[in-house]
């Protein structure tokens, strides 16, 4: 197996499990201070595999994770330093 296939396999894989922490994090109308903190490590991880892969490869994820920061932001409760890192987070993954 190429290295590349095998990375965009076990990406894959990884990328499902990491939808399931995206649910979660929709799950609550009150957003708390450790949410935008999260999204950033996600973000963070984002950026890693593309490294690997290549945008192509990744897009319909990154415009996934956008679309979500951005839903939290529009429907959530927060407070106001929890809503600035936010606009942060939405900031850095456009």
């Amino acid at each position: 197996m190429r290295r590349r296939e095998f990375f965009r396999s076990s990406a894959g894989a990884g990328l499902a499990v990491g939808l399931h922490e995206l649910v979660q994090l929709e799950a609550g109308p009150r957003i708390g201070r450790d949410i935008p903190v999260r999204l950033r490590k996600r973000t963070a991880r984002l950026r890693r595999l593309d490294d690997v892969l290549g945008g192509g490869d990744t897009y319909r994820v990154y415009a996934g994770e956008y679309q979500a920061t951005k839903a939290l932001l529009r429907d959530g409760s927060y407070t106001e330093e929890t809503g600035r890192s936010l606009l942060s987070v939405l900031a850095e993954q456009a």
